[in-house]
């Protein structure tokens, strides 16, 4: 009976996910989805955490690793997020609070088949002013998404699985004066293979996605194949992925197409009660921006950094990061942005964590911000032999920036502040 009422919840759950792959920039997000990262300061290269690993599922983004993501466990989740924001300058303001909420989960049974999803929602209040042309301007946000995945082990060494996402998105303008609303929709498949060699280390995943991007989009529609290869060993592991990705407009005609290649790895090292882990990362993107006059338009960015951090299990961690951006868009110069990451857990009851983080992001030159200051924090609570973990986070992100408005170039801040909560149920 209790076998059947975890089935049949987890089932219900099939209508409901986190599409995640629509997450935009201006909607309120942690520097990281996984709460206890985002209150560590982001130390997603040194650190695997549900959501984190590289796998087939989380770093390869193939639903067929499903079954062997998170230790081939069944889980239910709840996460919430609120957030607000200001930002004042001489020729706007703006003003933004929001939050979403999603829930989900995702049933595996003997590790030969998976069947999950969520739902989640969003609502945000943007308001944006204008004193030289005295115009104030409030839009009403909301969206929607929803994914249902399902993976299931045809032989031992071959997974089959299939996703599914949906989005809709919602805005219009709170003022019957220059009224103006959109409603658009976004949706995704992609069909997708997992092989895993002999002796369990070596796994290698193919995947096609289609995505119709919805009538307001510049592009139509986008086809990716995705080639994920994993090595897991016992102190090392490996991943390596290409992706290819073509978008088309209505009318049929190519516009961007897209080639990214990446490798992500950790090492750990242990030494008594101890672990040192050691991770690196190397990512390169190009596109190729295609329109009606001219020449395709080479538009590339390059990826690299490292970090280390010291684990002892019952005690916590402390870990340092480094991240570095070299990009060129539309032939401009070769712009560079660095994140520098530092995280702190403490454990001082062994259901009860505490973490605080810091992140400082600079530009050069000096867009779209001067340099980015994020203060993180948090929490969790480990109950029944911790396969219930709650987890808090708090993100206050202060960035500075120069404002080019009058002669004398002024200095101002946007602030925004984030808060998290999401309760996690495994078995």
């Amino acid at each position: 009976m209790d076998q059947f009422y975890k089935t049949f919840v987890t089932i219900l759950f099939v209508l409901t996910s986190v599409a995640t792959a629509y997450y935009r920039e201006d909607e309120p997000s942690l520097i990281n989805e996984n709460l206890r990262l985002a209150a560590l300061g982001n130390l997603d290269i040194v650190l695997e955490e549900y959501g984190n690993e590289i796998n087939i599922y989380n770093f390869g983004e193939l639903s067929a690793g499903i079954i062997e993501d998170d230790s081939g466990k069944s889980s239910l989740y709840l996460r919430s997020i609120y957030g607000f924001d200001n930002t004042s300058e001489i020729s706007s303001e703006t003003d933004w609070t929001g939050g979403t909420i999603a829930i989900g989960g995702i049933y595996k049974y003997m590790k030969q088949w998976a069947i999950g999803g969520s739902f989640s929602g969003l609502k945000r209040d943007l308001g944006f002013y204008s004193p030289w042309e005295m115009s104030y301007v409030r839009y009403d946000i909301k969206n929607t998404r929803d994914t249902a995945v399902v993976a299931f082990q045809v032989f031992k060494w071959i997974s089959l699985g299939l996703h599914g996402a949906y989005r809709r998105d919602m805005i219009k303008t709170t003022e019957y004066i220059n009224y103006w609303e959109s409603d658009e929709t976004t949706w995704l498949v992609d069909p997708s293979v997992s092989i895993t060699l002999p002796g369990g280390k070596w796994f290698f995943g193919f995947g096609y996605t289609y995505t119709d991007m919805g009538y307001y989009s510049n592009v139509n529609n986008t086809k990716a194949l995705t080639f994920p290869v994993v090595y897991r060993g016992n102190n090392l592991t490996v991943g390596i992925k290409v992706k290819h990705k073509l978008s088309y407009r209505s009318d049929g005609y190519m516009s961007d197409k897209e080639t990214y290649g990446g490798i992500q790895s950790i090492y750990r090292i242990p030494i008594y009660d101890k672990t040192i882990s050691v991770g690196a990362l190397v990512t390169r993107d190009i596109t190729y921006h295609y329109w009606e006059y001219g020449d395709p338009i080479h538009n590339w960015f390059m990826d690299f950094g490292g970090g280390v951090a010291l684990i002892n299990k019952g005690y916590g961690l402390l870990g340092v990061e480094i991240k570095h951006r070299i990009w060129q868009r539309y032939a401009s110069a070769y712009p560079k942005q660095t994140t520098l990451n530092f995280g702190f857990e403490f454990v001082p009851l062994k259901f009860l964590p505490v973490r605080i983080g810091y992140l400082y992001h600079w530009w050069n030159p000096e867009y779209p911000y001067a340099k980015q200051i994020i203060i993180t924090m948090g929490s969790g609570i480990h109950l029944i032999d911790k396969k219930v973990r709650v987890d808090f986070a708090y993100n206050l992100r202060i960035g500075s920036f120069n404002s080019y408005a009058t002669l004398e170039p002024d200095i101002h801040h946007d602030t925004q502040n984030i808060l998290g909560i999401s309760a996690r149920y495994t078995f």
